[in-house]
């Protein structure tokens, strides 16, 4: 198997990635960025497909975040802990 990457420029409508997480079974990665100052992007990408899967803004900064199951990543910011499914369309759900 060879190595699988994921070139992003940088530029004023695309802040830089400040972290990425690969999914512990698929070719999909999640990435990070501005974390904080205006929300905190995330977005799913599949390494196979070359395409993003989906997007969303959270509206504070993200302390951490992790792959929880195959399909789920949960994120945590300092007040909120939300779950997100790479499946369809749905937003981040807000546990607590």
């Amino acid at each position: 198997a060879g190595t699988k990457r994921v070139k992003r420029l940088n530029n004023a409508s695309n802040p830089p990635i400040d972290q990425a997480i690969m999914n512990p079974t698929a070719d999909v990665v999640a990435l990070r960025s501005g974390n904080g100052q205006g929300g905190t992007s995330l977005n799913i990408f599949s390494l196979q497909m070359k395409a993003n899967m989906k997007s969303t803004t959270i509206q504070d900064r993200v302390d951490f975040w992790k792959w929880i199951d195959e399909k789920s990543i949960a994120i945590i910011t300092p007040t909120r802990v939300y779950h997100w499914g790479i499946e369809g369309q749905a937003q981040p759900t807000l546990k607590f």
